[in-house]
């Protein structure tokens, strides 16, 4: 079984299959690796400054344990960042896990945020991974714990893997405050079946938009709206995923590949002429290969379904 949920326009991928009794098998980890961990206190360690913005904290207050941290501001762009000093390796893990505490003062604003990226090429191209904004997931003056954890499935793991951390405010009295970065990776094995349980909602510290799943299924972001999709590759679609998504369906691609697509409609309701369906193609491992528009030019796609022809019919508001 493959479901697909859009949340606000924040698309997600859960996964599971189709044995009766609803079982499945789940991946059972073996123990992280840590790659680096820093606290800041000699120093800025394994991470480097970006800028002018991107400063070593050594007064306390601030700091998550002892008497340093990572400090960032504004919204300078490489300026406003700090990075992993040295590449790594990936290749031999399945997963990486980025585990921080961080603290803010002075936002005041909802767009207000800032971003944890990655680079497969030494830093020379950076993709989003997550983004937290003030209120929606912090206050300040308060210590919260994130983890970010992606895999080899949905990105792809090189030897010169690199993370950022990218303040995007707006002015030097917006301040962030990073301490104690984990960052691990571990690879996966098989483990014995795990029963999933439709409506048991559970909470996953894994998680960082605080979605509830039913028992025994996970989920992980594709992309949000107006956003570029992530490919597994690393590459992004030339297109941005369409605004107002609603009415949807999967098909399953006639290739061969086991690959589906998930077509969705755009409720798009500028009345310019620019709803329509767009489609994203997966692969057999649910990993993203494309994006792309099958309608255009018409108004508030809202209904739609699937029909017993295997096509996709969207109803545009008149």
């Amino acid at each position: 079984m493959k479901l697909i949920v859009c949340l606000q326009s924040l698309l997600t991928i859960v996964k599971a299959n189709d044995e009766s009794p609803q079982r499945l098998r789940r991946a059972a980890s073996t123990d992280w690796t840590t790659i680096s961990f820093e606290d800041f206190e000699g120093g800025f360690g394994d991470w480097e400054s970006g800028g002018y913005d991107a400063k070593l904290y050594t007064e306390g207050t601030y700091a998550h344990s002892g008497m340093s941290a990572l400090k960032l501001r504004d919204n300078s762009g490489r300026m406003s960042s700090a990075y992993l000093r040295d590449s790594f390796d990936a290749q031999d893990f399945d997963e990486l896990r980025v585990k921080f505490w961080f603290i803010t003062f002075g936002f005041d604003q909802t767009w207000k945020d800032f971003f944890l990226q990655v680079s497969s090429d030494d830093g020379l191209t950076w993709v989003e991974m997550n983004e937290w904004n003030y209120k929606r997931e912090f206050e300040n003056d308060v210590f919260y714990e994130k983890i970010k954890v992606i895999d080899s499935n949905s990105y792809k793991f090189t030897k010169t893997m690199r993370f950022r951390f990218l303040c995007d405010a707006y002015n030097n009295g917006d301040q962030l405050y990073l301490d104690d970065i984990e960052i691990a990776g571990r690879k996966s094995g098989v483990s014995g079946e795990v029963t999933y349980e439709p409506g048991n909602l559970v909470s996953s510290a894994l998680d960082p938009h605080g979605i509830r799943w039913s028992k025994g299924l996970s989920g992980k972001r594709l992309t949000r709206a107006n956003e570029k999709v992530v490919y597994r590759d690393g590459t992004l679609s030339s297109k941005n995923f369409h605004v107002d998504p609603d009415a949807a369906g999967c098909f399953p691609l006639t290739d061969g590949s086991g690959g589906w697509v998930y077509a969705s409609n755009s409720e798009d309701p500028s009345g310019s002429n620019s709803g329509g369906v767009g489609a994203l193609y997966f692969n057999k491992d649910g990993s993203v290969k494309k994006y792309d528009w099958i309608l255009d030019n018409t108004n508030q796609n809202c209904g739609g379904g699937k029909s017993p022809w295997g096509t996709w019919i969207s109803v545009s508001h008149t």
